[in-house]
């Protein structure tokens, strides 16, 4: 291990070297030094002339590295200024993983063209939600309920989170794997907002939700893609994943989470055959 880089007698370059092997241009090596990553190891204090060693880049490195992943400016400032105390950025990085491989699957899935099923377990976070509970009979009534109820966060002045799809809770459940088709359901429908906060004009409005804290874990998955304009396909669907549960004798610990991929904030503008959301529901 080497241990003191004084004593490694190493060679050093200049900043346009450091631009080829990197890949970065000379101004925005500038720049990062300027914001305290990727400092040179000397400065000459007439000329301006900086020399880089192999140690600095690395450090450039790391910070390409950092990008790639999607760290924030601040994240990337947070890991270079204070590398003893990265726990923050650890869970962020760990956030963005969770929710990259869930697009991978709802991608993948769709690119068949074809209904299938897909089942896997996925890790949910804790999430704050603007929720309502309503009883519905018919797709177009959630999707009626959920459209005013993500209205009104934006009457309240609440800001939306964008890392995690509306959701409903549907209550019954075990009850009622396929269910009637003419027959309401309880389900409470929940739209992630960021932290809860003070918001301006929450008081004049009478309100359909309330928010609360929707904790998360570890969750055994199935993401359907198909069409959803035959009648009563959702107990069919439904059905399918309470019949998974079992085989696998699986216990269920939770009400089951309907994930809405395709959901008003996205757009309506969706095939009818190319519909994609997930059940999931927390297992031991």
């Amino acid at each position: 291990m080497l241990s003191n880089i004084d004593e490694m007698n190493l060679k050093t370059y200049t900043v346009q070297d450091v631009s080829r092997t990197t890949g970065l241009s000379r101004s925005f090596l500038i720049k990062l030094e300027k914001k305290g990553i990727a400092t040179p190891s000397y400065i000459d204090p007439k000329t301006g002339y900086r020399r880089y060693t192999i140690i600095d880049i690395a450090d450039i490195l790391q910070y390409r590295l950092l990008r790639e992943m999607d760290a924030s400016s601040e994240e990337i400032a947070e890991y270079f200024n204070d590398r003893d105390n990265i726990s923050g950025i650890i869970d962020r990085m760990k956030l963005r993983r969770n929710l990259l491989n869930r697009a991978i699957e709802e991608l993948e899935l769709r690119l068949n063209k074809e209904e299938e099923y897909m089942f896997s377990y996925v890790e949910l976070p804790d999430v704050f939600c603007y929720c309502g509970t309503e009883s519905f009979v018919t797709p177009k009534e959630v999707e009626e309920f959920t459209i005013r109820l993500a209205e009104e966060i934006i009457d309240m002045g609440y800001t939306r989170f964008p890392y995690e799809p509306i959701f409903s809770i549907r209550y019954d459940t075990r009850d009622k794997r396929q269910g009637d088709k003419d027959k309401p359901y309880t389900a409470k429908i929940c739209v992630p907002i960021e932290e809860v906060r003070d918001v301006c004009g929450s008081d004049e409005i009478d309100a359909m939700g309330e928010v609360e804290l929707i904790q998360g874990g570890s969750f055994f998955s199935m993401l359907y893609h198909g069409g959803y304009s035959k009648p009563d396909y959702f107990n069919d669907v439904f059905g399918r994943f309470w019949e998974e549960l079992e085989k696998r004798d699986l216990k269920v610990i939770s009400e089951v989470r309907a994930i809405a991929i395709v959901a008003p904030y996205v757009g309506l503008d969706i095939e009818p055959n190319d519909y994609v959301f997930r059940f999931a529901a927390m297992v031991e």
